[in-house]
């Protein structure tokens, strides 16, 4: 077991992580496993060409040790590789995995998951409008009436789901439960436009009630009809309010609308040419697509729905006897023109609670893809009691030190703190700075040590170079380059 960590050596890099292994006063004394073979029977295994259902037996040397290294494809449904670790107590345990030397951009993915024996897993879930991951009687799942999936990954999805539904497994619930373990606050967010899907995701990530109700789909100003639900119509409002409904039986800390999943919510439908009609005395479709008057009644619409969210939450919280009222949880565009175009009245519901917890996220469609306008932020939340939260992105991260350079800045032009859009540990750089954005994404609420490394640079994390895999010596000549 560790020791308590002590001082960097001198020969150990100035900066590194602070639960880097490197500074723990044992380090030296870590156990190595270089032979991967030992996990599996012989007849598992090969040392000649590759065959289906057998790991390929491959040597290799790092700096400081040599081994046997284990590979396979993905179709070659080789069998689970169980390692013994062979000791006890808390360990930090960490996995190496080969990649290409460059030549071949591909080859550096791969598609290993590893866990302990007794390890959860838990990944992300809650998929559109009213399509769900828990056996609903108002939505339903993805994929739910697919006989013919585009991906296998789909059906995977869609069959697991129905797996845990047979074994009596609510995914939400499970997932509550864990948020607590945790203590972390748990909320369940809807995308707004996940209702449908073109070819060739269609049948798998359309809502029956979408299907079932076309006359409510959002309408462009020359009548056609699009892929997205109008939430114009109360009709459609209700669907996406009894979803929720049946998650706040598992009293989450908030529920909320992921605006830049996405737009548009209301365009020209009948209840909207309706309403302009009668206060203006004019055909909508028959003046600018800017006109403030345009741009102001899509704007009541929206925050009906927020109204009427309000109103559900405080509703159930009062039937539940809950204390502390429902967080209301928002994603909303970073410019005043993109939060306008589409109805987003960031300062009208910060002023009446209908905002708690506004993300900013800059990756909307139909929006200018624009960094987070903070200062027009401020200006609407000032005076109340909305936390702002700007997004960065896993898979757009710029460098380590680019990334610790943005959320410095955010935190400086008055930012509560930071959100993170797809924080998977498998998102490395995209300039091929070493390491994965995780390191520097769980980390960004601390705010001194990000703005730390915004000047000097962020730690690099612990690499031991290859030398050697198989017949590959690694050098600047690398292969790959005749194919």
């Amino acid at each position: 077991m560790p020791a308590a960590p002590a001082t960097p050596a001198a020969s150990a890099p100035a900066l590194l992580f602070p639960d880097d292994p490197r500074t723990w006063s044992r380090a030296g004394e870590a156990k190595v496993l270089a032979d991967l073979t030992k996990g599996l029977p012989s007849g598992s295994l090969t040392e000649g060409r590759r065959e289906k259902k057998k790991w390929k037996v491959v040597s290799y040397a790092v700096e400081g040790f040599a081994g046997k290294a284990l590979s396979a494809f993905r179709d070659t449904e080789a069998p689970e590789v169980r390692l013994p670790l062979e000791t006890s107590g808390p360990h930090a345990v960490y996995v190496g995995v080969c990649t290409c030397s460059a030549g071949l951009d591909y080859a550096d993915e791969n598609g290993v998951r590893v866990k302990l024996i007794n390890e959860n897993v838990y990944r992300r879930m809650v998929c559109g409008a009213d399509l769900t991951c828990y056996p609903s009687e108002v939505g339903n799942i993805a994929g739910s009436d697919t006989q013919d999936f585009h991906r296998w990954e789909h059906k995977e999805y869609t069959e697991s789901l129905r797996a845990l539904f047979a074994a009596k497994v609510h995914p939400l619930k499970v997932a509550r439960e864990e948020a607590r373990r945790q203590g972390s606050e748990f909320h369940v967010m809807i995308r707004p436009a996940g209702f449908m899907a073109s070819y060739p995701f269609d049948e798998i990530f359309d809502s029956r009630f979408a299907r079932a109700h076309p006359e409510w789909r959002c309408v462009d100003r020359d009548g056609t009809p699009t892929l997205h639900m109008s939430y114009a119509f109360p009709e459609v409002r209700k669907q996406v309010l009894d979803v929720l409904r049946e998650s706040l039986a598992f009293e989450p800390e908030g529920v909320g609308y992921l605006f830049h999943r996405g737009m548009p919510m209301v365009l020209w439908e009948e209840p909207f040419l309706k309403e302009f009609r009668s206060r203006y005395g004019a055909d909508a479709r028959e003046v600018p697509e800017d006109d403030p008057r345009i741009l102001d009644l899509r704007t009541e619409m929206v925050t009906t729905l927020l109204r009427e969210t309000r109103a559900l939450l405080d509703e159930v919280a009062a039937k539940q006897g809950r204390k502390k009222p429902y967080i209301i949880s928002l994603s909303t565009f970073s410019t005043e023109p993109d939060n306008r175009r589409h109805g987003l009245d960031i300062g009208r519901w910060a002023q009446e609670g209908l905002a708690d917890d506004v993300a900013v996220a800059f990756f909307a469609h139909h929006t200018s893809f624009k960094q987070p306008d903070m200062a027009y932020y401020r200006r609407l939340v000032d005076g109340t009691k909305t936390k702002l939260y700007p997004f960065v992105i896993a898979w757009n991260s710029g460098s380590p030190q680019q990334l610790c350079r943005r959320v410095t800045g955010f935190y400086a032009q008055g930012a509560t703190g930071i959100a993170v859009w797809d924080p998977t540990v498998e998102a490395h750089y995209r300039d091929k700075s070493p390491g994965n954005v995780i390191d520097i994404a769980s980390r960004v609420g601390r705010r001194e040590l990000i703005a730390d490394w915004s000047k000097r640079g962020p730690p690099q994390p612990p690499i031991v170079p290859l030398l050697r895999f198989g017949d590959n010596y690694y050098s600047r000549w690398f292969p790959n380059t005749g194919y």
